[in-house]
């Protein structure tokens, strides 16, 4: 099973269609960088969509401090009220941060975030970042940017929080892990990221994709339901979360980690 995630409105349709036709997982959201264009009219939307069992998180959504195609103000206001719609539907969150981790535990803090919890995915925090989001009960999504040379802050953060709190995850298209970075990141892909997290925790490539699984399931609840075997026997498809930009996810490959 593939978590194909929205970032937009058309996306979060698409994902939500994806899923209903593969009998995979979607999330409704809208990124950031498209803030200042969300209103009203986006929030009944993303209800609308969310009301499908298929949906199992509110997002893409976060602050994104690098680009700036939206303003602070503007990200921050639409962060808000994601939170307040998934509190209100009962549902994770999705969470996207970059160089934005002071603004964002703070609202996450004030809007009681962890009532629902979610994950920060493709974390690029530092070691106070990873705890801080942690102490609210969030999971961390671990992607193949922990494969790059260049990258041993984040592999220090992910080190220093307990392994149930992350997740592997694509981020597809994007952050292709060594030793295929430069191309388009896929569901395949997921067992560099595995990898590189078991020979940082200091376990097996196995338990790495179990416990990865695991947490999946417990972050989004919905999973739950979607991976129950069926009623009269039959066979299901290995469970996996992979995101899709309709493409971002977390859990672990051919088993939730397709995901990213």
């Amino acid at each position: 099973m593939l978590l194909v995630v929205g970032y937009d409105l058309p996306s979060s349709s698409s994902a939500l269609a994806l899923a209903l036709r593969y009998g995979d997982a979607a999330t409704v959201g809208v990124h950031p960088h498209d803030a200042q264009t969300f209103e009203a009219a986006a929030v009944d939307r993303l209800r609308e969509l969310a009301s499908a069992p298929q949906v199992v998180a509110i997002g893409e959504t976060g602050l994104d401090y690098h680009y700036g195609f939206s303003s602070r103000n503007s990200q921050c206001e639409a962060f808000r009220i994601h939170i307040r719609l998934a509190k209100q539907l009962n549902l994770p969150l999705v969470v996207h941060c970059r160089e934005a981790f002071d603004d964002l535990c703070s609202i996450m803090k004030e809007e009681e975030a962890s009532a629902v919890g979610g994950v920060v995915h493709c974390f690029t925090g530092g070691v106070d970042d990873a705890h801080r989001v942690v102490e609210m009960g969030f999971y961390l999504g671990v992607s193949g940017v922990i494969t790059f040379p260049k990258s041993d802050a984040i592999r220090d953060a992910l080190a220093s929080v307990p392994a149930e709190r992350l997740m592997l995850e694509t981020d597809c298209p994007y952050m292709a892990p060594q030793p295929v970075r430069g191309k388009r990141c896929e569901p395949a892909h997921i067992v560099y990221t595995a990898r590189k997290l078991a020979e940082l925790r200091g376990v097996s490539v196995e338990e790495v994709l179990q416990l990865s699984d695991s947490n999946a399931r417990k972050c989004f609840p919905r999973l739950q339901t979607l991976l129950a075997p069926p009623p009269h026997g039959g066979c299901l498809k290995p469970s996996a979360c992979t995101d899709a930009h309709s493409g971002n996810s977390s859990a672990r490959v051919d088993k939730t980690a397709n995901g990213g």
